[in-house]
């Protein structure tokens, strides 16, 4: 090995060329600094180049003798490298016989291995050789033992030699298959087939050791032997209840290669031990929910011996094996089942029954809308028949009042039979409920056993004709339980239902079982409709309405009783409310509400509720969609009805003297006449114009003997306060039935997802069951909206027919000698006498009490918001067309805010928006006399240009920042304040007086 001068100087090229590249560029940088250095024209700048250039020569020469000391060590590097190439040289020589003596010495060793591989191979042809001459011999001892233990009759010995032998038979037969021979080599073939020759010859000399025969027909015979032998005390021991020898047969069956029969064997005694329990549950058919409890009897029998036996078949038998199990569990199911059902259709008289359902079901909503109708003709035809002379013509609110019936004994000849059938569906639906909830539950439970022994079906795919039941012992199995044929099962078998083999899970799919449970949900929608529909029916039949406590004296809406009052009375006067508490020792205690609106809800809700059991979307979808029918045709349609009949007041006790105020009663606000006659503008500023004299000829008609003769007289006040009742308790009905409907739909919701979760395995099946059954509950939550535009329709006609009126006459009586325009003197005597607050809250007390203790607290706050809304309306459109001067405004501001005050005692929510306009009136009234100075006359206001108009918003701007006495008094936010108009604020500031 050489060394050549061009090798060593290749290091030294590439360094040259990388100080080249180095050099050209510091060269470019000298030549730059350079040219800089010459462009130098100051002389301090020249010379301190010049120092600089003569340190950088300094720089370079010591770097250039730096350079050149190192000169002799080079060379003396590449002397001492010349002189080792002779060295490198004779080594090389010296290794060259080495290295052929070494590649000698591998092929040697190569030739040598190939040998000992030989030798090896040859080797382990002679130890299998001795090892299957070895199994040969075993085998033919084991079968002369096999004759000892069969002639002893020792099941346990002879199964496990039988089981012994066909182990080494098979390892005889077992040859590598080609597609693991397909690979090697023709030697390795060759190899195989000696093996195969060998293992036929060892068994050939095995059977002409035993006489001769082919020992494979001799180990067949004698396992046929021991079969028979197993069978035989299998028998006797089951005869004998011998449980333990039954344990040992049964695990002798896997031995034998004779798992099916084992099986089949084991589950039909197991199937007699269910019919020997069924037949000791001593249940009487004449009890309710005995059939339930048979069929729970045989879901729980065989539930608990497909657990308790899952893990010995698993064990013994092999994975997946406990498929064959639960296939003879359904066909005996199915046998059971049908004798049930059969049983429990005769006893029930479900096919009579199921077509009385059938044809009350088709009459359905249409007989509940109907018979609610009736229940409303009913009424109102005795109620006018009562009156003795009536004018059939006319349908007055008189006329329309209801008079109490007994609901309970209506229609009592109506067939006692019916009301018996009731009974039998009830109890027949209850129990086919449950019946239908085990079943559903069972066959739920059979489906997760179907995955857990999917795992070990793939296993043995190849064996999976083996494990399964055939096509023929399925067919003649149920062939025998007596396929259902009678009418009333008609419609539970298609084509989709024969019975057949489900290759994933394993389980018969298509039994009796699910077709007839099937028939359960379909029978059980039936008669869950027939029940419901005449539980609800019967529900609204017997409400209590006429029943109800506290009613019997009619809200009279008479303020008479105000007369006698005066100034001395002190009602109220320091604003603060007696309320009236349902139930005080002031009133009765009154019954809000009637038992129609808990008995059809707890109908519904025992009714939704069984549905959720039967744990099928579908069947809880149809009973939603049918109580959401019944819901708005029947019930919500006669509530709607009850609070449709009018409002009707009892005629008032004759008053004498409609001016009832004594000259010592009258206000210091009073005007100076003694009497006071609104004209026709002041009774159309409150809002009272052309209906009062419909009013008075009305009530005087009602009281006259011409009107008596027309129909018009006046209504006992027993008819009267049962109509109010009526209305009442109608509206009562609706807002508790909203509640009702809300609680229910959230308890349904919450049962479907607790329970249907349970019992669920996840699978999208599944979640597609419970979001059918939630959307069916959103649908039925959605009648709420119904009920409460119902019940806002309900309320605004009560304020109309009841309260709008009275309202404004209250506030028209109430400014009966009221005026604003005041002196220091009567604004003194207003601040210990306010005679408006003490007739207005009066008023309202005679009005609103009687409503409040009536109503439920959602009603009763609504039906006042209603009368807030009439009396500030009239109150802003009076004030508007009234004079005042500022202490009149600060009356007025007072009397505002009382007035506030005192409702807020009634409702619970916030109604201080309601009073915002009368508060800022009131503002306006209060305003300094140099600020309303600034504003233009209200003639000039129509025709103002804009900066005219931009003066007119100083006040409007002005009233969104609170007072002293405005806004901050009454606590009224400005974010809640609607703003009056250009005009509205143009008119108060005209009505203002400087005196």
């Amino acid at each position: 090995m050489s060394i050549t001068l061009e090798d060593l100087q290749l290091p030294e090229v590439q360094i040259s060329n990388n100080v080249a590249t180095i050099n050209h560029s510091r060269q470019n940088e000298s030549q730059k600094e350079l040219e800089q250095l010459l462009s130098l024209t100051d002389l301090d700048k020249i010379e301190d180049a010049l120092e600089w250039l003569a340190s950088e020569e300094t720089k370079v020469e010591k770097h250039l003798g730096e350079i050149l000391d190192t000169k002799t060590d080079i060379e003396n590097g590449f002397d001492d490298l010349f002189n080792l190439l002779p060295l490198i040289e004779e080594a090389q020589d010296e290794i060259q016989p080495l290295n052929s003596g070494i590649s000698y010495m591998y092929n040697s060793i190569r030739d040598l291995h190939a040998e000992i591989k030989l030798l090896n191979e040859e080797k382990l042809k002679i130890e299998n050789t001795e090892k299957l001459v070895k199994e040969g011999q075993d085998l033919l001892n084991s079968i002369k033992e096999l004759e000892l233990a069969i002639s002893d009759k020792d099941i346990l010995s002879s199964s496990a030699i039988v089981h012994k032998c066909l182990r080494i038979i098979d390892s005889f037969k077992d040859l590598p298959d080609k597609e693991s021979t397909k690979n090697h080599s023709n030697s390795k073939e060759n190899e195989i087939g000696d093996i195969k020759l060998l293992k036929l010859k060892i068994l050939e000399q095995v059977g002409v050791s035993y006489n001769n025969q082919d020992i494979s027909d001799v180990l067949e015979e004698q396992r046929v032997r021991v079969l028979n032998l197993v069978n035989t005390s299998f028998e006797d021991a089951v005869h004998n209840n011998d449980n333990k020898t039954i344990g040992i047969c049964f695990k002798q069956y896997p031995l034998l290669r004779e798992e099916n029969l084992g099986l089949d064997k084991y589950t039909k005694l197991l199937c007699e031990k269910v019919s020997e329990n069924y037949k000791q549950l001593k249940v009487k058919s004449g009890i309710e929910g005995a059939f339930m409890l048979r069929l729970a009897n045989l879901f729980d029998s065989m539930a608990y011996l497909i657990d308790s036996n899952f893990n010995i078949v698993n064990r013994y038998y092999g994975p997946g094996r406990m498929t064959r199990v639960i296939q003879r569990f359904q066909l005996e199911l199915d046998k059971r089942v049908v004798r049930i059902l059969e049983a429990f259709e005769d006893e029930r008289q479900i096919a009579r029954l199921q077509l009385e359902a059938i044809n009350t079901n088709k009459i359905g909503l249409d007989g509940l809308s109907a018979l609610s109708r009736k229940l409303q003709a009913d009424n109102l035809n005795s109620s006018i028949g009562g009156q003795g002379m009536s004018w059939k013509g006319v349908r007055t609110p008189q006329s329309s009042a209801l008079k109490p019936q007994n609901r309970p004994s209506e229609s009592h000849s109506d067939s006692e039979s019916q009301a018996i059938d009731l009974k039998i569906v009830s109890k027949a639906v209850n129990e086919l409920a449950m019946m239908a909830n085990r079943s559903e539950t069972f066959l739920r439970y059979l489906q997760q056993q179907g995955e857990l022994n999917t795992t070990g079906i793939n296993k043995i795919d190849s064996e999976i004709k083996n494990i399964f039941l055939s096509a023929e012992t399925i067919v003649n199995e149920q062939s025998r339980n007596g396929i259902l044929v009678k009418d009333v099962y008609s419609g539970i078998k298609d084509n989709n239902n024969t019975l057949r083999v489900d290759q994933k899970s394993g389980l018969l799919v298509g039994t009796q079982l699910e077709q007839l449970l099937g028939w359960m949900q379909k029978v059980y929608l039936e008669f869950e409709k027939y029940s419901t529909s005449r539980a609800f029916n019967k529900a609204l039949m017997l409400d209590d309405v006429e029943k109800l406590e506290g009613w019997g004296i009619p809200i009279s809406g008479d303020n008479d009783s105000v007369k006698n009052k005066g100034s001395s009375g002190g009602f109220l006067s320091q604003f603060s409310s007696s309320s009236f508490t349902k139930g005080s020792s002031q009133e009765p205690k009154i019954s809000l509400t009637s038992s129609c609106t808990g008995d059809v809800f707890y109908v519904i809700q025992i009714a939704l509720y069984r549905a959720i059991s039967i744990q099928k979307a579908d069947v809880f979808s149809s009973l939603v969609s049918i109580v959401a029918e019944m819901l708005k045709s029947s019930y919500v349609g006669l509530l709607e009805r009850e609070i449709q009949l009018g409002w009707v007041y009892p005629q008032p006790g004759s008053v004498t003297n409609k001016n009832y105020l004594s000259q010592d009663s009258r206000s210091p606000r009073s005007s100076s006449e003694s009497t006071f006659r609104p004209s026709k503008e002041v009774t159309g500023m409150l809002g009272l114009g052309s209906s009062d004299w419909k009013m008075s000829l009305k009530n005087s008609l009602t009281g006259s003997t011409f009107g008596s003769a027309l129909g018009l007289a006046a209504t006992g006040n027993e008819q009267i306060a049962d109509q109010q009742k009526r209305i009442c308790v109608g509206l009562n009905n609706l807002d508790v039935s909203i509640s009702y409907l809300s609680a229910l739909c959230d308890g349904l919701l919450g049962k479907i997802k607790s329970s249907w979760a349970k019992l669920g395995n996840g699978s999208p099946n599944d979640s597609n069951e419970q979001m059918k059954a939630e959307e069916a509950i959103q649908s039925l939550n959605s009648i709420s909206s119904k009920m409460s535009m119902v019940l806002v329709q309900g309320l605004n006609q009560l304020s109309n027919q009841a309260l709008k009126l009275r309202i404004r006459q209250s506030l028209k009586e109430s400014y009966l000698d009221i005026k604003y325009v005041l002196s220091d003197e009567e604004f003194a005597d207003t601040q210990n006498d306010n005679l408006f607050q003490q007739r207005m809250f009066m008023k309202l007390d005679s009005l609103l009490k009687p409503f409040k203790a009536r109503l439920t607290e959602n009603n009763g706050n609504t039906l006042i918001e209603l009368v807030i809304d009439v009396l500030v309306a009239d109150w802003q459109r009076a004030i508007l067309q009234s004079k005042f001067n500022l202490l009149g405004g600060l009356a007025f501001e007072r009397d505002v805010k009382s007035v506030q005050n005192y409702f807020e005692m009634f409702v619970t929510s916030n109604i201080r928006p309601k009073f915002s306009k009368l508060v800022q009136m009131s503002q306006i009234m209060t305003s300094s006399i140099s600020e309303l100075e600034k504003e233009p006359s209200p003639t000039n206001i129509a025709g103002s240009n804009e900066n005219e108009k931009g003066r007119n918003n100083s006040i409007l701007n002005s009233t969104q920042h609170p007072s002293k006495t405005g806004i901050v008094g009454l606590g009224t936010s400005v974010d809640e304040l609607p703003i009056l108009s250009v005009s509205e604020i143009s008119t108060l500031v005209s009505n203002r007086l400087n005196s």
